[in-house]
């Protein structure tokens, strides 16, 4: 892992504002599930996000989490196409320069509307994870209007996107995730003990960070989070992935060194992520490689 990646985020010039460090908008979070949503929104901002929205809907609970008070709302109507519309438009007037579809999401008539206005006319670079996920593996074609998309399925979804059994042997699951992100032209992170990241052109990435206590509810959102925020700093798609998914478990070992593997909960590697930039920026000055 080149942790020269890490310089962008971990150093910034004195003379800068929020919108320096990108606005990402996160859509998911159904009824009955809006932690998922709030834990990717303060993984984003943990992650140095200068600006982080959560969409929400009009459903009865849409409340029923108190959203800390550094995240902003955008409220959305219930009619879906009037929902697609106004993110639409709260994207170009907002400067939203990242998106994160999935967290919470459930794979519903009024998601599904949502998430084809957005994939077929979203400029911005997109992470499509949880319930987005059901929902591409339906209409994969949708993936040939833009080509900034990181999709990150654990082995589950990733069955689902192919739309067939998998291998027993993970060296094999991996040969067929890239095939599927050359073909797709995406960026692919496949979760799982040992992830892999995918793009066309660009040699496997596995990461070695991370460990089991880490297969809790909400890690995968956290993550999303994370990968939203430094593709809204300016990260490359690849890029982004790569130092995200690292850090990502770098804090889940922080975190299991006091807590113990069993004993993790997602919220735990958001506490851990600034132990973990730290431990990189001791290790960094501007303009070095590791």
């Amino acid at each position: 892992m080149d942790l020269s990646l890490f310089n962008k985020i971990l150093f910034r010039k004195a003379d800068s504002h929020k919108y320096d460090y990108g606005h990402v908008l996160i859509i998911g979070g159904s009824s009955g599930m809006r932690g998922a949503q709030i834990l990717s929104a303060i993984a984003a901002l943990r992650s140095g996000a200068g600006l982080v929205t959560i969409a929400l809907d009009t459903s009865s609970d849409s409340h029923s989490l108190l959203t800390p008070p550094e995240i902003m709302t955008l409220p959305l109507p219930k009619n879906p196409q009037t929902a697609a519309d106004s993110i639409a438009d709260f994207i170009s007037v907002r400067k939203v320069s990242a998106v994160v579809i999935g967290p919470g999401m459930k794979p519903d008539p009024q998601s599904r509307l949502i998430f084809d206005h957005l994939i077929g006319s979203c400029l911005v670079p997109m992470v499509v994870d949880g319930g987005a996920l059901s929902l591409l593996a339906t209409n994969l074609t949708v993936l040939n209007a833009t080509k900034k998309i990181i999709l990150t399925p654990h082995e589950g979804e990733f069955k689902r996107l192919v739309g067939t059994d998998l291998p027993s042997q993970r060296n094999e699951i991996n040969k067929i995730a890239a095939n599927f992100a050359s073909i797709n032209k995406v960026t692919l992170v496949l979760k799982g003990r040992r992830t892999y990241i995918n793009q066309q052109g660009k040699a496997a990435c596995r990461n070695d960070t991370g460990n089991p206590g880490m297969a809790t509810a909400g890690s995968g959102d956290v993550l999303s989070g994370i990968i939203g925020s430094f593709l809204a700093q300016g990260l490359k798609p690849y890029e982004a992935a790569q130092a995200a998914v690292y850090i990502h478990g770098l804090a889940g070992d922080l975190a299991t060194e006091q807590l113990t593997q069993p004993f993790l909960i997602a919220s735990d590697i958001i506490t851990h992520l600034t132990s973990a930039f730290k431990q990189i920026a001791t290790q960094q000055k501007p303009g070095t490689k590791a």
